[in-house]
């Protein structure tokens, strides 16, 4: 079992984070990546909460995977906010996310949550120039401002700062090396307090900070790099994506395909869930074959692109 250790300067990174009960959307978000991205030439860094070892095995059916652990800092100041915001409590893995600008060795980072399915290739984002690149969150999509005190979206927002125009969704962000160093890592880490959380309207973690710290130094992507359900019909007009056109569909929320109580809530409170929910079980189905065919020894290693080619 393989565990982080910072590599010679590497292309591409890939990190996600991890809980049992997400393990299958880790598994289809991965096997997704690798069967259209074949120019990924990198690592697979994987935050996991609570896993077993056998687990860990199941991630480790894809090449070049390991381990991290959260640095102790970091898992100190996420108990201070905790110990004032127990929502948090049963969400605290999600601020593991902070741990990747300390993950020095790489040229382009790319962090996605567990719960996204990859339709298309997305390799021409490593080709562009901005450090930082994110898709608009659902206030900026519909023209409007958050608090920055409590996170809700504002109701009479005006241009001071106070009020945060251009916020995004942090579920799926990409970096250039340019900001993952110690100062990036330790001037978020002051943000991780708990004087900051008290006032949330809402159970937001590293998006609340992240968004903070960055929303004045991204370049604006598409939705079809974060497509949410929610927002469908907005990026459809503006943009022309759809759920079928979309690289990378986002179940933010609670949406996960793999779990039977939130299948049943969406499947009339969110019209376009059913679709969607039946592209995931599509690929986890995908997936499957996909196991049988690698233990049967029928599985090409170029279905892994770069990453067996070295």
């Amino acid at each position: 079992m393989a565990f982080w250790s910072k590599p010679e300067k590497k292309p591409h990174c890939l990190i996600t984070i991890t809980t049992s009960d997400f393990i299958p959307g880790t598994l289809v978000m991965l096997y997704t990546f690798f069967k259209y991205n074949k120019w990924f030439d990198g690592d697979i860094i994987i935050y996991g909460y609570g896993l077993s070892d056998s687990e860990k095995s199941l991630l480790e059916r894809f090449p070049n995977v390991q381990f991290a652990e959260p640095r102790e800092d970091l898992l100190q100041a996420i108990d201070k906010v905790v110990a004032v915001r127990r929502d948090l409590a049963h969400k605290k893995m999600v601020f593991y996310s902070l741990n990747l600008f300390m993950l020095e060795g790489y040229k382009r980072y790319m962090y996605i949550d567990s719960d996204v399915l990859i339709q298309g290739d997305f390799g021409e984002l490593m080709d562009l120039e901005y450090p930082m690149m994110c898709v608009p969150d659902r206030a900026t999509y519909l023209g409007k401002a958050k608090d920055g005190t409590t996170f809700q979206v504002a109701q009479a927002p005006t241009e001071e700062d106070h009020f945060w125009y251009r916020t995004f969704n942090a579920g799926i962000m990409f970096f250039t090396d340019e900001w993952v160093n110690k100062k990036t890592y330790k001037e978020l880490l002051k943000l991780v307090n708990p004087d900051l959380y008290k006032s949330l309207k809402r159970p937001s973690t590293d998006q609340y900070l992240l968004n903070m710290y960055f929303r004045k130094n991204y370049h604006a992507l598409p939705g079809t790099y974060n497509f949410r359900l929610g927002l469908a019909d907005i990026i459809k007009e503006r943009e022309g994506d759809t759920l079928d056109t979309a690289k990378l569909v986002h179940y933010s929320g609670k949406k996960n395909p793999w779990k039977h109580m939130q299948m049943e809530n969406n499947l009339t409170k969110q019209p376009l869930f059913y679709e969607a929910m039946l592209k995931w079980m599509d690929a986890y189905q995908d997936y499957f074959t996909f196991v049988k065919q690698m233990e049967e020894g029928l599985i090409d290693v170029s279905f892994f692109g770069k990453v067996t080619q070295r």
